[in-house]
C-alpha cells in the first residue's frame, strides 16, 4: 500500500521495496552483461581495423576483400566487417548502455544493493 505524505514523497512497503530492488539489481546485471558484449564486439572490430590498417601501411598489395582471387600470401577481409555506419551505431549503443548501467548502479546504491 502506498501512503502519500505530501508533495512528491511516499511510503514504500517492504514488499514494494524488495520488488523495486530486485528489478533494479536484475536490470543492472542485464545491462552489465549487454555492455560487456558490446565492448567485446567493439574490441573485435578494432582488431579487424587495426590489422587492415597495418597492412595498408606496410603491404597494401596483400589485401583482398571478399571473394576476390587471392594467393596464400594475401590476407582476405570480409567487407561487412568494415561497415562504418555499423561502427557508429555500435559506439552509440555502447555510450547509451554505459549511461544506463551507471544510472542503475546509482539507483541500486540508494537501496543499499
Amino acid at each position: 500500500m502506498t501512503d502519500f505524505f505530501g508533495e512528491g514523497s511516499y511510503f514504500m512497503s517492504e514488499e514494494q521495496k524488495d520488488a523495486v530492488v530486485g528489478r533494479v539489481v536484475r536490470e543492472r546485471k542485464e545491462t552489465e552483461t549487454r555492455l560487456a558484449l558490446l565492448e567485446r564486439e567493439a574490441h573485435n572490430l578494432g582488431q579487424n581495423f587495426s590489422q587492415l590498417g597495418q597492412l595498408l601501411l606496410s603491404r597494401p598489395t596483400s589485401i583482398v576483400f571478399g571473394n576476390q582471387p587471392s594467393t596464400p600470401q594475401q590476407q582476405v577481409f570480409n567487407p561487412a566487417h568494415f561497415d562504418i555506419q555499423g561502427v557508429v551505431r555500435l559506439t552509440e549503443e555502447i555510450r547509451e548502455t554505459a549511461k544506463r548501467y551507471e544510472s542503475l548502479k546509482l539507483e541500486a546504491a540508494k537501496f543499499g544493493a
